[in-house]
């Protein structure tokens, strides 16, 4: 696929997830995480679902293709698999599956 054509997609699927519900403070959480420790990341994926609700797998998703558009492979999987933590926790049977 071409460069354009990648940059449009992912654009595109940028939009359409944020425009899914994400809470207005949904990306500064999603840093947050992503930058905790390991220890520090299971004890919030730990903590009550309601903290993890309003946008967060979405904005984990959304820096995830970021990442991945960057060639940033690694760190990509490593925030697609915090994503699918909250997906899990949340009982987000759509991002469970994504």
């Amino acid at each position: 696929m071409p460069r354009a054509s990648r940059a449009a997609l992912a654009t595109t699927l940028a939009l359409a997830l944020s425009a899914l519900g994400e809470g207005p403070d949904a990306p500064e959480r999603a840093r947050r995480l992503i930058a905790a420790s390991p220890a520090e990341r299971l004890s919030r994926l730990a903590g009550p679902s309601e903290e993890l609700g309003d946008g967060l797998y979405h904005a984990l998703a959304v820096e995830s293709l970021r990442l991945q558009r960057a060639g940033q492979l690694a760190a990509a999987i490593d925030v697609a698999g915090l994503a699918a933590g909250v997906a899990e926790r949340t009982g987000d049977l759509a991002g469970q599956s994504e």
